[in-house]
């Protein structure tokens, strides 16, 4: 900072940065960390306070008090004056200051010498919390709002030399700016004709945390208009009502850019059927070394280079169009829209991706939307398990971290759905559907205080728009966690004709009442002679049929298995067909439902829900058997069905390779995959052959998928005696043959699926305890016919590595598959392990992705016993040119050492025989077996402390980065996690506070304090009565204290004789006349203290008694 004026005046202030002074005692003592723990949370709560405080000059002050008392008196003498001036009501603060080289805020991406072909240009980053300080002063805070105008003066071209000033030459890209708000104009700079100047106004009012910019030779592409049929000649001044939508994206990138921003303009118009869109225009930039995948602001997003993708991609397309769409639903909400407090950021958050989630049901259909739903909810289950808070707290008034928020955006979404389903089923049939327009409208028009949506407002929006209290709704789903589990059985009483049903825990079940009362009336329509209604249901029969089982020859290649004389008995005699738990979908719960497997069938086969064919799918593989196996080999071959549901089916086959069943479930698996290989010329065995596979053809998406998922399933099985290697040399074939000249797809994440398959089937079926024994015990022999497999997968993975580093492939996805393939095989103690592999992955220059997984190999290669390689490690996580890597490294070094503890690479701090002896014994203590987990978590710290805690180079190298002043928050807390698990703290001993006194003399006289003279009023007349004065005795002085030498007060009660009208006084003689007081009530009891005496005075003597005074007669 330079210059600070308030109101054109210059100012004094006083800028501070804590975390830029966060010191130790002794900086070469690892031990010492908790006292830069507690520095840096100090520092972090005393930068929220603020870190620039400026002085408002005197005569600012004193002209705003005048200002301000002129125009109280003017009000004063003319009430219908107007308001006070601006002037008087406002102060501008001006600061000039400049950045250099910011740790946060701002990623400046320049070529280097590992990356000469980088392309220049700069961005503004969510590093940190607080990044939006980094950058410009502010009062970095979500609710503090406000209009802004930016300008920016850059280079005309990236090239800013002066002969490329007039004309652009070839490879002289001009500089773009795109920021947030509208463009005003873009002008030449008036002094310098190689700059240019970008002119940016935001009138809306915005968080600074919701402003950002990025510079660089960007390439522009407009979407167009979409016009309507019919429509094509209107004016184009109607076209204008549609926002401008823009995207940059950096030089080469230019085929990516619009096939994956295409679908932009149909979820504007989609997003706008629920409420006007609140700014003028999106932009959406694509950058590089962006350390989250998105960054959101206000008519701006800017996107890491990752999400962008060909034509000729498959997987990544859903990925990227929900990432992208999601981008443009913040706007509406979580942009324009906030959470009132922290604890409402379900809500906002929430609505978000709900508004995604439909946007993505109306592009890719409701099937894909359902199965997504309910695989979520499925994850949600396993997670909030007790473990994890309500996703509301109003208690709570910090933001959540990182994990918290994972959770909280993936319940969120799913506890919206469930709300929609209550209020379309109690109240009116629109649920959310009117609830999130209305609350687009208020906050557009103004109704809204500061565009801040609490979770109590909404829930009050509901019940005026459906009617229906969702009180007990929020209670449950809101404000409360966990998720419950049922279990049911169901039988059907004859006698009653009900089917009753027996649960363990009493909540509200929903049966599939419509499709079954609707099923019933069908069939018996039909049997009354219904021609149409026998159509119909004929038709239901044969929507999921297979004409392929039809024939006996091919049933019996198949090796399908038809039902028993007594399972045709059975279901001949069932009175329901199937019956559904929560057919409607309001719950998220884990629901066991047991039913016989041929009404599982039935269900899977005649109701075209996906959420019920996921059902029936999971419930039929929970009882594998060769009925099991066949119906979900039909599912795989019935193209008629949902293409997840087919995945799902070939994933689930797995169940049923046992030898029981004569490993049914593997013979059907190969069988569905040799459809897309050529016919064997020989055939000794059914699969002892090679099956070459035919060229690959992507363009039937559906297929490309399911044949993917029998190649992961296949995967799931190991080395059986009866089966004799039959998969892995499978696997293997599809591997080498594999033909991809001809597809106009890419093969990459295929190639990736396939060598992760090739890996997993060669591993040990069973691991020992103790990794580390196996290299002793089980050396591999060269000869056997799984040495000569392992080196054939070896030749094959080695060969697509150097393809995909000559002949790159997407991300280098084959690449990173391979360096997965060698970690996996190494951590099984299939081949040694070799850290030079990993190694040379490592270094700058390689792709992001392929840099990560090397270190993730590095790491788990016990990097903690080289010196050389932690001081490489740590010079990564100090000085490396990527913000990505620096945070992942630091990560993975935490929570690498617990995966070595796990696999046995650390070994026990104790005899690990001993401990199981112990508890075989039960003489464990009480309190060990109560909380197991302690002990466990107790036994780990130990064990790594005493295993790599002792690495002299690793001492040295951690505190450096941590008292380093620009290391990354992310990286230095990451540091301090690894000297939790590494070192034993050294408590901090109590601080000292030294207060300095003035010399005082050793015997201290107090001063003489003025005895007051204490007048009573009294009766007029005193009588002598010993009998009524014996309730009323001066009493005796306080015992002396033993620790103190107390001198007596020498009084004197005075009992002479007296007049009724004057006052009875008790007085010292020795002392002058004092002041008239009030009088207290009686008794009194003065006792005043006399100056020292050379020795204690003895108490004196007890005083006469004195008469009470008696009234005087009338």
């Amino acid at each position: 900072i330079t210059k600070v004026t308030v109101a054109s005046q210059v100012a004094d202030y006083v800028h501070y940065d804590p975390l830029a002074h966060i010191t130790s005692s002794n900086p070469s003592d690892v031990h010492l960390y908790p006292e830069i723990k507690r520095k840096l949370y100090s520092a972090l709560s005393e930068g929220d306070e603020g870190e620039l405080s400026i002085g408002v000059p005197t005569d600012v002050i004193a002209r705003q008090v005048t200002a301000f008392a002129t125009a109280s008196t003017e009000d004063t003498e003319n009430p219908n004056a107007q308001q006070p001036s601006a002037e008087a009501v406002s102060l501008t603060v001006r600061i000039e200051y400049s950045v250099r080289n910011p740790a946060d805020g701002l990623e400046f991406v320049l070529p280097s010498e590992t990356y000469p072909f980088r392309v220049p240009h700069m961005f503004t980053t969510p590093s940190s919390p607080d990044a939006a300080r980094c950058w410009v002063p502010c009062v970095d805070n979500l609710w503090e709002r406000c209009t802004w105008d930016l300008q920016f003066v850059v280079p005309r071209f990236l090239d800013s030399r002066s002969d490329a000033i007039d004309a652009a030459e070839e490879g002289n890209y001009p500089v773009v700016v795109v920021a947030s708000g509208e463009l005003v104009e873009q002008v030449a700079h008036p002094y310098n004709s190689s700059k240019k100047i970008f002119v940016f106004t935001q009138s809306v009012l915005t968080s600074v945390q919701h402003i950002a910019f990025a510079a660089g030779p960007f390439h522009v592409l407009e979407l167009p208009v979409d016009q309507p049929i019919g429509e094509v000649d209107k004016d184009e001044d109607e076209e204008s009502t549609q926002p401008q939508m823009h995207m940059f994206c950096l030089p080469g990138l230019e085929p990516l850019l619009n096939t994956t921003t295409n679908f932009y303009r149909s979820a504007m118009k989609f997003y706008s059927t629920l409420g006007s869109y609140p700014f003028g225009s999106f932009k959406a930039v694509f950058v590089d070394e962006l350390p989250t995948k998105r960054f959101d602001s206000a008519t701006l997003a800017i996107v890491s280079n990752d999400m962008l993708h060909g034509e000729d991609a498959i997987e990544q397309i859903f990925e990227s169009r929900h990432l992208l769409a999601h981008a443009l639903a913040c706007q509406w909400v979580g942009i324009n829209i906030l959470p009132k407090t922290w604890s409402d950021l379900w809500l906002v958050n929430g609505l978000g991706l709900y508004i995604t989630g439909l946007f993505f049901r109306q592009v890719f259909g409701n099937n894909e939307y359902r199965f997504r739903l309910k695989k979520d909810i499925g994850r949600i289950v396993q997670l909030d398990m007790g473990t994890q808070p309500p996703i509301c707290q109003p208690t709570v008034f910090e933001p959540p971290d990182a994990s918290t928020l994972s959770f909280v955006n993936l319940k969120a979404p799913a506890v919206l759905y469930i709300l929609d389903r209550h209020l379309g089923k109690s109240g009116t049939s629109h649920g959310l559907s009117r609830v999130i327009p209305k609350i687009f409208l208020t906050a557009i028009s103004g109704d809204l205080y500061g565009n801040a949506l609490s979770t109590t407002s909404f829930l009050r929006t509901c019940r005026k728009i459906s009617g229906v209290d969702p009180r007990i709704f929020a209670e449950q789903w809101i404000y409360g966690s966990g998720c419950p589990h049922f279990t049911f059985n169901a039988n059907f009483n004859r006698k009653k004709l009900v089917v009753e049903f027996m649960m363990r825990q009493y909540k509200r079940v929903r049966r599939n009442t419509k499709r079954y009362i609707s099923r019933k009336a069908a069939a018996l329509a039909a049997a009354a002679g219904d021609q149409e209604a026998a159509e119909d249901i004929g038709l239901l029969d044969e929507a999921f049929g297979l004409g392929l089982w039809e024939d006996e020859t091919e049933r019996t290649k198949w090796r399908v298995t038809d039902w028993t004389e007594e399972d045709e008995q059975r279901m001949a005699t069932a009175t329901y067909e199937w019956i559904r738990m929560d057919a409607d979908f309001e719950w998220i719960a884990e629901i066991m439902f047991d039913q016989p497997d041929f009404m599982w069938v039935s269900q899977l086969q005649r109701d075209k829900d996906v959420v019920a064919q996921i059902e029936a799918l999971h419930a039929l593989a929970r009882q594998p058997s060769n009925i099991t196996s066949s119906f979900l080999t039909h599912t795989v071959l019935v193209p008629n069905y949902f293409y997840r549901i087919r995945m799902e089916a070939a994933m689930l086959l797995i169940r049923c390779a046992v030898p029981e069943l004569n490993h049914v479930g593997i013979f059907h698996l190969l069988k569905l995959f040799t459809a897309y290989c050529f016919q064997p010329q020989q055939k000794k065995h059914e699969f002892s052959t090679r099956f070459v596979p035919r060229p690959n053809d992507f363009t039937n998406v559906q297929e490309y998928f399911v044949r993917k998922s029998i190649i992961s399933s296949l995967s799931q099985f190991h080395y059986s005696a009866d089966m004799d290697y039959i998969v892995p040399r499978f696997l293997i074939d599809q591997l080498k043959y594999n033909d991809n000249t001809t597809n106009p797809y890419s093969d990459g994440l295929y190639i990736s699926t396939l060598i992760a398959a090739v890996g997993a089937s060669l591993l040990p079926i069973v691991t020992p305890e103790q990794s580390q024994l196996i290299a002793t015990t089980q050396a591999p022999q060269e000869k056997t016919q799984a040495a000569e497999l392992l080196k054939a997968a070896a030749m094959e993975v080695e060969r697509y590595r150097e393809m995909d580093r000559l002949v790159p492939s997407l991300h280098n996805v084959v690449s990173i598959a391979a360096l997965e393939w060698n970690l996996m095989l190494m951590m099984g103690n299939m081949i040694p392990n070799d850290g030079n592999i990993f190694l040379k992955y490592t270094r700058e220059g390689n792709y992001t992705g392929v840099r990560i997984a090397a270190f993730d190999g590095l790491l788990l290669m016990k990097w903690y016993t080289s010196k050389t390689l932690i001081r490489y490690i740590m010079s990564v996580i100090a000085n490396d040119s990527s913000r990505i890597i620096r945070r992942h490294v630091a990560r993975g070094a935490c929570e690498s050492l617990g995966i070595l503890f796990a696999i046995g690479d650390i070994p026990w701090a104790g005899s690990k025989a001993q401990d199981i002896l112990i508890e075989e014994d039960g003489s464990t203590p009480v309190a060990e077996k109560k909380n197991p987990r302690k002990k466990e978590l107790e036994t780990m710290t130990k064990s790594i402390r005493s295993g790599a805690g002792r690495a002299a180079s690793l001492r040295e190298c951690i505190m450096p980065i941590i008292l380093a002043p620009d290391t990354d928050i992310q990286v230095r807390s990451c540091m301090l996690k690894l000297c939790d698990l590494l070192y034993r703290p050294t408590e901090e001993s109590a601080p000292t506070l030294k207060i300095t006194l003035p010399p005082t003399p050793i015997a201290e006289v107090p001063p003489a304090i003025p005895s007051p003279s204490i007048p009573i009023n009294v009766p007029p007349k005193l009588k002598a009565s010993r009998r009524s004065m014996s309730s009323f005795s001066a009493p005796y002085p306080p015992s002396p204290s033993p620790t103190a030498t107390t001198f007596m007060p020498r009084l004197k009660l005075s009992t002479k004789s007296f007049d009724a009208r004057s006052p009875m006084s008790v007085s010292t003689p020795t002392l002058p006349d004092a002041q008239a007081m009030p009088p207290p009530p009686l008794p009194v009891h003065v006792v005043e203290p006399l100056p020292p005496a050379p020795a204690p005075v003895a108490p004196p003597p007890r005083p006469r008694p004195v008469a009470a005074p008696t009234p005087a007669p009338e």
